[in-house]
C-alpha cells in the first residue's frame, strides 16, 4: 500500500520536477552562447538585485564578446563603476582610460577621467614596504592630462588638491630616501635625491626651497664641508629667516654633544 503511494506521489510530482529542471537549465545557458540583449538582460537583471559580482561577470562577457556594439562604451563605463564598487580599483583604472581614450566625445568622458584618476590616487594610499611611488606618478600624469583638455571643468578644484597631496607624498618620500642614504653614509645617492627636489618638485613649489637647503645644510655637514654649510645656513637666513628649517639648520652650526640629525 505504501509503495503504491509513493509511485504514485512521483508520477504527480514528475511533470514539476521536469518544469523545474528545464527552467534551470534555460538559466544557466553559457554565457558564450549568449546574444548581447540575453547578457544585457542578464546583466541587468543582477544590477538590480545587487548581485555585483555576477553582474561583473556578464558585463565582462558583454565586453569581451561584442567590442563592435554601437552602445557597448555604456557597459563599458558600468564595467568600470562595478569595478570602482568593489575595490577593484587597477582594472577601473584600466577601463576608465580606455574609455577616455576610445570615447572622447562621449558625454560622460570627462567622468571617466576624473574616476580613473580617482581609481589610480587610491590605490597610492595602499601600504607598501618598497617605496614604489608609481601610483602617485600615475595620477600625476592623469590630472596633468585632465588640467590640459580645455574642455574639462567639472572636477578641476578636486584634481587640484589631488594634485597637491600626490605631489606631497612623492617629496616626503625622497626627503625619506634621502635620509636614509644619509645615515647610511651613501653621501652621493643622498645628493641625488636633494638635487631631484630642487629640479623637479622647486620649480612649481617654491615653498619647498627652505626644507631643501635644510637638506643641503645636512648634506654639507655630513661632508664635513664647514664652507658648505655656513653659506646654506646663511642663505636660509637671508631668504627665509621665520622658517622652522632656518633654525634646525643653525642648530647645525654647533650641534650638542650627543644629538642626532
Amino acid at each position: 500500500m505504501l509503495g503504491k503511494f509513493m509511485i504514485k506521489n512521483r508520477l504527480l510530482f514528475l511533470p514539476l520536477a521536469l518544469f523545474l529542471l528545464a527552467g534551470c537549465s534555460k538559466r544557466s545557458k553559457d554565457p558564450n552562447d549568449m546574444s548581447f540583449d540575453e547578457l544585457k538582460t542578464q546583466a541587468l537583471s543582477a544590477v538590480d538585485r545587487k548581485k555585483n559580482d555576477i553582474a561583473i561577470g556578464y558585463l565582462e562577457q558583454l565586453v569581451a564578446q561584442f567590442p563592435e556594439n554601437q552602445d557597448i562604451f555604456e557597459y563599458k563605463f558600468m564595467l568600470a563603476d562595478f569595478y570602482m564598487k568593489t575595490g577593484r580599483l587597477e582594472e577601473a583604472y584600466k577601463m576608465y582610460k580606455h574609455y577616455t581614450k576610445f570615447y572622447p566625445s562621449e558625454d560622460r568622458a570627462e567622468d571617466a577621467h576624473y574616476k580613473s584618476i580617482l581609481a589610480k590616487f587610491y590605490q597610492t594610499m595602499k601600504v607598501s614596504r618598497s617605496c614604489d611611488d608609481t601610483d602617485a606618478q600615475q595620477t600625476m600624469k592623469r590630472c596633468k592630462d585632465y588640467m590640459a583638455n580645455a574642455t574639462y571643468s567639472k572636477y578641476r578644484n578636486d584634481i587640484k588638491d589631488i594634485q597637491y597631496t600626490c605631489e606631497a607624498r612623492l617629496i616626503d618620500k625622497e626627503v625619506y630616501v634621502f635620509n636614509t642614504y644619509l645615515r647610511r653614509g651613501k653621501v652621493q645617492s643622498a645628493k641625488n635625491r636633494v638635487d631631484y627636489l630642487r629640479t623637479v618638485f622647486l620649480p612649481s613649489n617654491p615653498s619647498l626651497e627652505a626644507q631643501i637647503l635644510y637638506l643641503e645644510s645636512k648634506l654639507a655637514q655630513k661632508q664635513e664641508n664647514k664652507d658648505g654649510l655656513k653659506e646654506k645656513v646663511e642663505t636660509l637666513f637671508s631668504k627665509h629667516p621665520d622658517s622652522q628649517y632656518t633654525k634646525m639648520a643653525q642648530g647645525l652650526l654647533k650641534p650638542k654633544k650627543g644629538f642626532i640629525f
